[in-house]
């Protein structure tokens, strides 16, 4: 069961820190509208890389963990976004989140953004 189905507060690195540089973007996905205003498309068919739900954030728990060489923390977490496989990563430098990031078909690798 997770902290959320229980009640819980969930707790990671990175769930309270402040976002900075590439964590900030998010691809804002504007829907497309038909004459009537009404929605036609709402989501792209390709993943956007910075625009995954801040829900995905409440996972970093079950990250992978990698030290960089500059100090910084990178998190990697496997995953599906818009049915496209890949993994998600985060990195996390001076007590700030400054990347957060979707890469379709990404592997477990400790290498920010490379797939």
């Amino acid at each position: 069961m997770f902290a959320e189905e229980k009640g819980e507060a969930i707790k990671n690195d990175i769930i309270d820190l402040e976002r900075k540089g590439s964590a900030l973007k998010d691809d804002k996905i504007k829907p497309i509208y038909d004459d009537s205003g009404n929605i036609l498309k709402e989501y792209p068919a390709k993943p956007k890389a910075h625009g995954f739900s801040d829900i995905l954030d409440n996972y970093v728990g079950d990250a992978i963990k990698t030290k960089l060489k500059d100090g910084a923390d990178l998190y990697q977490l496997s995953g599906t976004y818009n049915n496209v496989a890949g993994r998600f990563e985060w990195i996390v430098d001076k007590g700030d989140v400054t990347h957060r990031m979707f890469i379709e078909n990404g592997s477990m690798n400790g290498v920010p953004i490379k797939p």
